[in-house]
């Protein structure tokens, strides 16, 4: 009797562990989404450090204005793909700005790609996809694909008309399509397969009136880059298909 009720009792445990397993298990399988049809604001796709998903996607809008900002950041673990999916819309201005960012030691099992629309306006730097910083893992592609369409723009336009002396001095302005920067190891490709579109201004003008007038304009150096690494290690190539 003492035997039976042991193995009843081994039984009754074994099966409490397995629904504990299964449930942890469950609970570590899921997605960090926007869901189609859904606005959010930057700052809401976010995966900070310790925190660890399977996939990370984008189906709806992400729209945000600030001094900095990312419609989707990753600094924790992503096992799968960090993706804007089809259909899906970040849109991004402020001082600095990107649609997807990947740093700060985060790893990423698959891809970070873009299948839908990311539209970046800055006034000092501008990034459709970034990927950088020490100990960054990407174990897929960093790349534009499909239908994917990334605009990306960076403008500093200074003024000045004051009397008798006028200065206007326009900051540098870089914008990058896809920049992979820093010691990131494990990436495949960098590749654009959809449409890229890089631009980037700064303009600078002073005008003075008065027989003792006086102007100076300047405007500092400009970058546009449509796909860059630097500093960093690719397994495959850089590719414009």
């Amino acid at each position: 009797m003492g035997t039976m009720a042991c193995t009843h009792k081994q039984l009754l445990l074994g099966t409490s562990l397995l629904a504990l397993l299964a449930i942890a298990q469950a609970a570590s399988a899921q997605d960090l989404v926007n869901p189609q049809g859904s606005t959010v604001g930057t700052g809401f796709i976010r995966v900070n450090p310790g925190d660890t998903f399977d996939n990370v996607f984008n189906f709806g809008r992400i729209l945000g204005n600030g001094a900095a900002g990312e419609g989707i950041r990753v600094e924790g673990d992503v096992l799968g793909d960090v993706a804007n999916r089809a259909g899906g819309l970040i849109g991004v201005t402020g001082a600095n700005g990107a649609g997807m960012w990947v740093g700060g030691g985060a790893s990423v099992g698959g891809d970070v790609e873009n299948l839908g629309f990311i539209i970046v306006e800055a006034t000092s730097a501008a990034f459709g996809i970034e990927v950088q910083d020490t100990d960054t893992f990407v174990g897929g592609d960093v790349a534009n694909r499909g239908d994917g369409v990334m605009l990306v723009g960076a403008s500093n336009v200074a003024v000045d008309r004051s009397t008798p002396s006028a200065t206007a001095t326009a900051a540098r302005v870089d914008a990058h399509g896809i920049r992979v920067a820093g010691s990131v190891t494990g990436v495949d490709d960098i590749a654009n397969f959809g449409v890229l579109r890089v631009g980037a201004r700064a303009s600078a003008e002073a005008r003075a009136s008065g027989p003792q007038a006086f102007a100076v304009a300047a405007a500092g150096p400009v970058t546009a880059v449509g796909m860059s690494i630097s500093g960093g290690q690719i397994e495959g190539a850089l590719l414009n298909v």
